[in-house]
């Protein structure tokens, strides 16, 4: 019951995190994470690896059969017949079911440009990302694909990007500027719908800026509708410390316009935002939102109008409302389920969700380590 569980959580958070990119055939990353979570971690590591050298293989596979063959389920015949043939080669056949799925999307599209070998590549990257973490507490593992999230789409606006290894006491992405030279440290945010009420230290806003070190820009990426709507100190520290308050919404609009950096385009206008907006606000307003007047600049800057950037999250705001609504849905169900207990159940899932026996394995090992 609990692994049913764990994989269908990480299936619908691979979903989520490829509709946040705007993917075509997002359900697909949903697919993806539930064949790759195995029995271990490690084995789930090594059919993950796998999945992305053959997601090259396909490419080519597909490239080559599906246009030189016009009847789709014989161009389809062959190249599952050579797929099969070469991963069975390869000692790698696992991989077939995923590998046929990207054959599938391919031979509906038959395009083979940048753009969707990218939207492909991103699909197998967060499915393969949430099975490797699929054993982590919840929020770990929505964190860990958040920053992978985040990494892929710095990529998509012509950053360099990467999520660093080192999960205490650091920023979660480091990324660079290949046409002007900068860099920045970002930490990606994701808050449950259910989250109680949240204050200035969820932010982590001051740790944000010390974990710069040397990146010239500190960038936090959360959800444009839970900054906070008034007064916070949130924004007085983003302020005094030179932190951009950025947003996953921001991102996709970002993409969604294909706009990325160029040499007349340069991003460090948005990520030093809050440093030129210090020199406009009154200390008296220092801790009054911004994030307005941060959207108005960054449209200004990329040429883009206003009711577009309205437009779009009118479009969020309604996803959001959906899936809350969803959400709300499951809660009410537990509830019910929870409200038809036993006294034996009730007790029995009381003494689950307090790791009692895990806590009493752990000090009889610790006491029979020291009577050794």
């Amino acid at each position: 019951m609990l692994k049913a569980a764990k994989i269908a959580l990480g299936s619908s958070i691979a979903i989520y995190a490829a509709h946040i990119l705007h993917l075509d055939y997002e359900i697909s990353a949903g697919t993806i994470a539930l064949l790759t979570i195995v029995t271990t971690k490690w084995e789930t590591l090594k059919l993950s690896l796998f999945r992305m050298i053959t997601l090259l293989i396909t490419i080519v596979l597909a490239w080559t059969v599906f246009f030189y063959v016009d009847n789709e389920w014989v161009a389809y015949g062959i190249f599952v017949f050579l797929l099969v043939i070469i991963c069975e080669i390869l000692g790698w056949g696992a991989t077939l079911s995923v590998n046929a799925v990207n054959g599938a999307h391919f031979l509906t599209r038959l395009e083979f440009g940048r753009a969707f070998i990218i939207n492909e590549s991103l699909l197998v990257l967060i499915g393969i990302t949430v099975a490797i973490v699929h054993d982590s507490k919840k929020e770990k593992l929505f964190s860990k694909v958040s920053d992978a999230v985040l990494a892929r789409a710095f990529k998509e606006i012509g950053l360099k990007s990467t999520v660093l290894k080192k999960r205490s006491d650091s920023a979660d992405v480091l990324a660079e500027s290949y046409i002007h030279g900068y860099t920045l440290v970002a930490d990606a945010k994701s808050f449950r719908m259910s989250r109680t009420a949240k204050n200035q230290k969820d932010f982590k806003v001051t740790a944000l800026s010390g974990w710069r070190r040397d990146a010239e820009y500190a960038v936090l990426c959360a959800p444009y509708f839970q900054y906070p709507s008034k007064i916070s100190q949130v924004y007085a520290q983003a302020i005094e410390q030179n932190v951009c308050l950025f947003s996953w919404e921001h991102l996709v609009f970002l993409i969604a316009n294909n706009i990325t950096e160029t040499m007349d385009l340069n991003f460090s206008e948005v990520w030093n935002f809050s440093k030129l907006y210090s020199h406009q606000v009154l200390c008296a307003d220092m801790k009054k939102c911004f994030i307005r007047e941060f959207d108005k600049a960054m449209l200004h800057l990329t040429e883009k109008e206003e009711r577009q950037f309205a437009s779009l999250l009118e479009e969020q705001a309604a996803t959001m409302v959906r899936r809350g609504k969803l959400e709300k849905c499951y809660w009410e169900e537990e509830k019910k389920k929870i409200e038809q207990y036993t006294r034996e159940q009730a007790i029995s899932e009381l003494i689950e969700s307090k790791k009692i026996h895990k806590k009493i394995k752990q000090i009889d090992t610790y006491i029979r380590s020291l009577q050794k």
